[in-house]
This record gives structure tokens, C-alpha cells and sequence, in this order.
């Protein structure tokens, strides 16, 4: 049963998700469409993680004084400074920096400000469900934010799908006005986040190399697809007809986690996204890329929902939210630098793939011969520290 206070979230969380699916495949395309250079399009995104890692503590510190809510209503209004940027960087092709920074800055806010107040509102043991319900509630604009970016882009260029994604989040903050507010009361130091990446080392590189493997696909595939395609339009109807296949899937994902636990979803899912990688170094064949990403999209689900699901128990469990918020996300942050910096470094896609696979493997660090801790006290265990 859907609860009425996670509506806000739901509908504001599908409008960003419609705006930004219209971008993400694009974005890099663009940055390298204009700047005529794959260096620019990995300084691009380099410059997105390393603002969003330097302004989460702040994100932290202002959600103690105004609230969880107000970092989501920052974050929509920076994003919509950031796609202002890409919008003028057709005149002005530098922009497109700008436009990182204030995108970074616009994620660490929203994503502090969403992942507490799921943690705050969402009752123990009902997390994998509300995520599997957000899924629902975004399936139209996964779906159809690629084919209609390759369709903007197609006929009417770049300029109006900027313009349309400017649109919805717009419309985003309006659906957030009647969330329900929550504080966090606890203040977090860096140094108190560095401590426990020391003594959570599992954990911290589970997070680090599932990130590090969704920006390599978010950087590198489309880019990939782009010089086999040749054109956006393309790659749009590749990626909503994968994600057509998927979606449900990935909700039952959701339900699962609650239900039996963690360790066998993310056991599969790491070994699988590895194969996976490991067959794009070689896959050259249109159709056999089709399959791999319908695969891929099934099973990187039964690894990031369980742990997006541990960081709502460990916000719970461990009585702060800003804390297990930060853990995660200053983790992700530092997997996805790294991923940018092996781009820039290796300066090729097949090798940033095979490097992927590797870092796929991350989250099996967490399971244990006797289970996984974050399962409850259920016998077939949780995530390990």
C-alpha cells in the first residue's frame, strides 16, 4: 500500500527523473559534440563529482538548521541554474563548465535532502517496498525520457531538449510543496566520516565500486553507442526500449529486499554486472549490446537497492541520518572521481569497461560465509561493516 505522505516525493522524484533522463545519455555527447574533445567531456563530469563531493557538508549542515525538505527545494533550484548554463553554452560552448558545477551542486543538495527524508518517513522494513514503488511511479519518465531526447535532438537540436528538461523541474518544485518536513540533529564531521571509512572498509568500497561501475556506464556507454549509432536518435530508442523490458522487474526487486533479505540479490547481481562488462570489452554486434544492457539494468537493481536500503537502516540503527547519509554518498562520490580519472588516464572506453567489471566485484566484500549484516536478525544474515 502506497503512503500518502511519500506522494510529494514520488511525483517529485519522477518529474527530476523526466528531466534528467532526457539529459543523461546526451550530456556527454553534447560536451564532446561541441567541444570536439572526449578529454573535455571526462574533465565534464570530473568537475560534477568533485562539487557535489565538496558541498555535501554543507547540504548536511544546512539540513540541521532548515531542514531536509529545503535541501531538496535547493537542489531543484540549482539544477535549474545548471541546465540554464547548458542551455546558453550553444553560444557559449564553455559553459558547459558552469553548468558542472552547479549540477554537482544541485545533486549533493537534492540527494542529502531525498535520502533523509525516505529515511525519516519510510517505517523499518518497508524500504526495498518504497523504492520499488518510486520505480512505479517513475516508469513513463524512464521510459520515455530517452526516445524523446533523441527526438528533441533530432529535430529540433539540442537547445529545446535543455528547454524541456527546464520545464520539469519547474513543475518539480511545485509537487514538493506539500512533503512533510523532517530535521537531522546530529552534526557530522569530515574527519568523523574519514574514521569510519577505516573501520567500515567493507562497506565504504561496496559503495565505492558500484558507483564507480554506474558512472562508467552513465560516462562511457552512451558515448560508446554514439560513435556505432552515429546519432541520438538512435541511442534513444535503444535505451527506452532496454528500460521498457526492466522496469517491472525492478520493482518486484524492491519487494524482494524486504522480504528475503539482501545476500542472495546482491551476491547475484555483482557476479552477473561483471560478466556483463566483461562481454562489452568484446561485444561489437548492435543486438548483442541490446541484450547485454537489458541484462545489465535487471541486475545492477539487486545491488544498488539493497544498498540504498542499508543506508536507511544504518541511518536508523545507528540514530543519524546525516552521518549514514554522508557515508554513503562522500563513498559513491570518491568511486565515481576515481572512474573519471581512469577516463582521462586510459583515454579509452573498452579498457574503462574491463576496469569496470573488476569494481562490480566491490559489493561482494560485504557478504560473509554466514550471511549479511543489515538483514534484521534474520538467519540468512545481512551486510557485513
Amino acid at each position: 500500500m502506497l503512503d500518502a505522505k511519500l506522494w510529494p516525493l514520488y511525483f517529485t522524484q519522477s518529474l527530476r527523473t523526466f528531466a534528467i533522463s532526457l539529459l543523461s545519455l546526451f550530456t556527454g555527447i553534447y560536451v564532446y559534440k561541441t567541444l570536439g574533445s572526449l578529454t573535455f567531456v571526462f574533465l565534464f563530469y570530473l568537475l560534477f563529482h568533485v562539487i557535489k563531493l565538496l558541498t555535501l557538508f554543507l547540504a548536511e549542515e544546512l539540513s540541521l538548521r532548515k531542514g531536509l525538505k529545503g535541501q531538496i527545494w535547493l537542489g531543484l533550484i540549482f539544477l535549474i541554474s545548471g541546465f540554464s548554463f547548458l542551455f546558453f553554452s550553444a553560444r557559449q560552448p564553455f559553459l558547459v563548465f558552469p553548468a558542472a558545477i552547479f549540477w554537482g551542486i544541485a545533486a549533493s543538495f537534492y540527494w542529502f535532502g531525498r535520502h533523509g527524508l525516505m529515511a525519516k518517513l519510510v517505517q523499518n522494513g518497508h524500504y526495498g517496498q518504497a523504492l520499488g514503488n518510486q520505480v512505479i511511479f517513475s516508469l513513463a519518465p524512464v521510459l520515455l525520457g530517452p526516445i524523446l531526447g533523441g527526438v528533441l535532438i533530432n529535430f529540433f537540436g539540442y537547445g529545446a531538449l535543455f528547454a524541456v528538461s527546464l520545464f520539469f523541474i519547474v513543475l518539480a518544485l511545485f509537487t514538493l510543496r506539500s512533503a512533510p518536513e523532517q530535521k537531522t540533529h546530529i552534526d557530522t564531521s569530515p574527519v568523523e566520516i574519514l574514521k569510519l571509512f577505516k573501520s567500515h572498509k567493507r562497506m565504504f568500497l561496496a559503495y565505492f565500486g558500484d558507483s564507480a561501475a554506474a558512472v562508467t556506464y552513465v560516462v562511457g556507454f552512451p558515448l560508446y553507442l554514439f560513435f556505432i549509432f552515429g546519432n541520438e536518435l538512435s541511442i534513444g530508442e535503444f535505451f527506452s526500449l532496454a528500460l521498457v523490458l526492466v522496469a517491472v522487474l525492478n520493482f518486484l526487486i524492491g519487494k524482494t529486499v524486504d522480504s528475503r533479505g539482501k545476500r542472495g540479490l546482491v551476491s547475484f547481481g555483482s557476479v552477473f554486472s561483471f560478466l556483463i562488462w566483461i562481454a562489452r570489452v568484446v561485444a561489437k554486434e548492435v543486438n548483442f549490446l541490446f541484450f547485454l544492457d537489458v541484462s545489465d539494468k535487471v541486475v545492477e537493481k539487486m545491488t544498488s537497492i539493497p544498498l540504498e536500503v542499508l543506508t536507511y537502516e544504518k541511518a536508523l540503527d545507528g540514530g543519524s541520518t546525516g552521518r549514514a547519509i554522508l557515508f554513503r554518498e562522500m563513498a559513491i562520490e570518491m568511486g565515481a572521481i576515481f572512474v573519471c580519472l581512469m577516463f582521462l588516464l586510459l583515454r579509452n572506453l573498452r579498457l574503462s569497461f574491463a576496469l569496470a567489471a573488476i569494481l562490480t566485484l566491490f559489493p561482494l566484500l560485504l557478504v560473509k560465509r554466514k550471511g549479511i549484516y543489515g538483514d534484521g536478525h534474520k538467519k540468512n544474515g545481512g551486510l557485513a561493516n
